[in-house]
């Protein structure tokens, strides 16, 4: 088995204008044959000068030289298991590289085996491993870590199912965290992000970026870090953000540009409205969705199966109807704080009100000098993050996992729902466990009528007899339903 037929990279010979950016780093290839083609020489001084394909002719000094192959030897060597059946693949490739180093004694300049990329923003010079090599290294540790339930499936089954996929993510400052937990979890064969903004000092505190990347478009900067490690993956670039004249080429491709469509789509954006335009496409030609929301210290993840279930709501607990109503009542009076939240929860959920300094900051009871944006930190968005990354694996693999999960970091309440339709009506079930207190609350909820049945320390097998919340309460049967509580009749 070759090297390239480990990379799991697309390449494609039309001109797409999403895989670009100014500091993206450029591809010189092999070090024999970059030399060979004179890509690139030296002088007697160490300086390396590159040919670039625009014709334009870059010094490095040495100091900006750097060999980086080694770090990818050292990670298998302490982690390829003996006789495994890379084992031949990888001692070919170290006798090559030792071989080389020695011949060069020591002079980089004289070093004949990697790739060697080009990194336009800080200068600098960089030998990599070839990169099948590399990303066995990258999966060192990875191989046991996301299986099947049965526990069934091969290592190189996982990989057939995660790095096919094509992730797209909209949302630059939480999104590119999910970007970088994707690729770590999935190194798949394509990303993409979307965000117009650029970063400041208000996204530090959830956001990890330098000074070279403040003032720099969000998707750009999520993209170059993930090209510091992986310069060869195909990161697409909307620093334009999405808007109707590009949704679908972000969500459904365009193949006269080369451009795939997604297989897996990520929302984490500040505007409703865009939240609510790329459910509707998802909805529409069945791209399973994840929203990752964040607030304070807690975090949300949803999941909207929409390649499985065409009809499934863009709103989870929320006809799409009273969704869509509540938008319009805010934007007949876009300046009232309390319609927007209604629309905005209506979108989301009321879950943040487990958060009781959150929920101070939505009815204002508590005024600070920063009452403009909704509060988040890094605690919950890294978290979160995390979380949708390992959802959406775990989703693929075979595991149910539930339409909605919250996660209060700081008291332990752990919220769990999942909607499914009986008939023709949907039918949240949802189960609060709050740990501070050793309580388990189980409720069932009819989302087109809002019938509400809540169960304390309910027993799921069979018949049970408890209170019936709407306006008052009432006794209520329910009969265990599948794997699911629901209710008979009152």
């Amino acid at each position: 088995m070759s090297i390239d037929s480990e990379a799991r990279h697309f390449e494609t010979e039309k001109v797409n204008p999403y895989l670009d950016y100014p500091n993206k780093p450029i591809l010189l290839g092999d070090i024999s044959e970059a030399k060979e083609n004179r890509i690139i020489h030296w002088t007697r001084s160490g300086n390396a000068v590159i040919n670039l394909p625009n014709g334009e002719k870059v010094n490095i000094h040495s100091e900006n030289q750097l060999e980086r192959i080694e770090p990818t030897i050292n990670a298998l060597l302490g982690n390829l298991t003996p006789g495994s059946q890379y084992e031949e693949l990888f001692n070919t490739e170290k006798d090559r590289y030792e071989e080389s180093l020695i011949k060069s004694g020591g002079d980089i300049r004289k070093l004949n085996y990697g790739e060697l990329v080009y990194y336009p923003q800080k200068n600098d010079l960089v030998w990599f491993a070839p990169r099948g090599l590399k990303m066995l290294a990258w999966l060192a540790r990875n191989e046991i870590q996301l299986k099947d339930p049965d526990q069934k499936i091969s290592w190189k089954e996982q990989r057939e199912v995660l790095g096919k996929q094509v992730v797209g993510v909209v949302g630059g400052s939480v999104g590119k965290d999910i970007l970088d937990r994707t690729r770590d979890v999935f190194l798949n064969n394509w990303l993409k992000i979307a965000d117009p903004d650029i970063f400041d000092d208000a996204n530090r505190n959830r956001v990890r970026f330098g000074y070279r990347d403040s003032m720099q478009n969000k998707s750009e900067v999520a993209a170059m870090h993930i090209h510091e490690t992986d310069p060869w993956l195909p990161i697409s670039i909307y620093q334009e953000g999405i808007y109707p004249r590009n949704i679908n080429n972000f969500m459904l491709g365009n193949e006269k540009i080369g451009e795939p469509a997604l297989t897996l789509a990520v929302e984490v954006c500040d505007d409703p409205d865009r939240k609510i335009d790329v459910g509707q496409v998802c909805k529409k030609y069945g791209i399973p969705l994840w929203r990752l929301t964040d607030f304070g210290k807690t975090f949300q993840v949803e999941y909207y199966p929409y390649d499985k279930i065409t009809d499934f709501p863009l709103a989870i607990g929320v006809r799409d109807d009273r969704l869509f109503e509540t938008r319009e009542v805010w934007k007949n009076n876009p300046a009232n704080r309390e319609l927007f939240f209604d629309f905005a929860f209506a979108l989301v959920g009321n879950h943040w009100k487990n958060d009781p300094e959150f929920a101070d900051f939505i009815y204002q009871r508590n005024k600070t000098p920063f009452t403009k944006g909704i509060p988040q930190t890094a605690i919950a968005s890294e978290g979160g993050a995390s979380h949708t990354a390992l959802h959406m694996a775990s989703t693929l693999l075979g595991w149910k996992q539930p339409n909605r999960y919250f996660v209060d970091l700081r008291s332990g309440v752990q919220i769990t729902e999942y909607q499914e339709k009986y008939f023709d009506t949907w039918v949240l079930t949802r189960d609060t466990q709050r740990m501070s207190e050793g309580t388990m609350t189980h409720e069932v909820i009819l989302v087109d009528s809002d019938f509400r049945v809540e169960f304390t320390q309910a027993d799921r097998s069979g018949n049970v007899y408890r209170e019936l919340y709407n306006d008052e309460k009432q006794e209520v049967v329910v009969e265990a339903f599948g794997s699911h509580l629901f209710p008979i009749k009152t």
